[in-house]
């Protein structure tokens, strides 16, 4: 599966191929999703181990490169920034990856905090309105009638009745 990933070449969208010349797991890929998770995986506990954390005693929850992660020891809210430079560094030095730390966030609690796209909001997922009609719009992929019906059901759901004019 290593060698597929790394040296498989890409069809672009005008046919021609292409080598990936840096690490990562391209999108479209079959299985992105589930590689991509326990890529994340193994880069969080890893790096979570260097910095001294015992992996046995944490909570990890992982949907390809989201992740939420709870630690029993607490990190004094000052030290949240630090924490997460620690952190980029040390993933950078094992794997080459690169945490987007304008992106990650840390909190003593979940309420609040962005996975998959939504904010958590008391334990209910939500996303402005205007992001989820948004994606009736612009498609990622050819779309027809019945393909469109159906997204606009998923998009009911993960409104999760936050709001009603949907």
């Amino acid at each position: 599966m290593r060698e597929a990933i790394k040296h498989t070449p890409d069809v672009l969208s005008n046919g021609e191929m292409y080598q990936r010349q840096h690490a990562g797991i391209a999108s479209g890929f079959f299985q992105t999703q589930l590689l991509d998770s326990m890529y994340n995986c193994v880069i969080l506990l890893t790096t979570l181990s260097s910095l001294g954390f015992n992996i046995k005693s944490l909570a990890l929850k992982v949907q390809g490169d989201d992740s939420l992660i709870g630690l029993k020891e607490i990190i004094p809210e000052p030290l949240f920034p630090k924490f997460l430079d620690m952190f980029a560094s040390k993933a950078e030095y094992y794997f080459g990856a690169i945490l987007n730390t304008k992106k990650s966030r840390m909190d003593s609690t979940l309420n609040g905090l962005p996975v998959l796209g939504f904010t958590n909001v008391n334990g209910i997922p939500i996303k402005p309105m205007h992001e989820l009609l948004a994606s009736l719009l612009c498609h990622e992929r050819k779309s027809d009638e019945n393909r469109l019906m159906a997204k606009t059901v998923g998009i009911a759901y993960a409104a999760c009745g936050s709001h009603p004019p949907l």
